[in-house]
């Protein structure tokens, strides 16, 4: 989880929130898997963003510590990586701005 704290934040955030900011988002993943466990003789589908579907650090690792058997589902753009989900569906690419560019710091005028 530090990992992708700190490149999502495209290594610009001090490295002191770094430990706390992962702390948090384990303890949102936790919750979202306790709440399916609750759910799981009715059926239960997350339908969440790509960082908590992932099998190797979110929602469905937890629910596997358990000896439940999740599949996660990613829906990505050709370019991104699959190996951490159990299947992919690709989507179009999306033409958008460097989203690292409001952490660079900008560049002082010439002159």
């Amino acid at each position: 989880q530090e990992t992708e704290v700190r490149d999502s934040h495209c290594g610009a955030l001090p490295e002191a929130m770094v430990s706390p900011m992962a702390k948090a988002q384990v303890a949102r993943e936790v919750v979202m898997a306790e709440t399916m466990r609750s759910h799981l003789s009715d059926g239960v589908v997350l339908i969440a963003g790509n960082g908590h579907v992932r099998k190797d650090i979110a929602v469905p690792y937890w629910l596997r510590r358990d000896g439940l058997a999740p599949r996660a589902v990613g829906f990505l753009e050709p370019a991104s990586d699959a190996s951490v989900f159990d299947a992919v569906e690709r989507i179009p690419a999306t033409e958008r701005p460097d989203p690292c560019a409001g952490f660079k710091a900008p560049t002082p005028p010439k002159g």
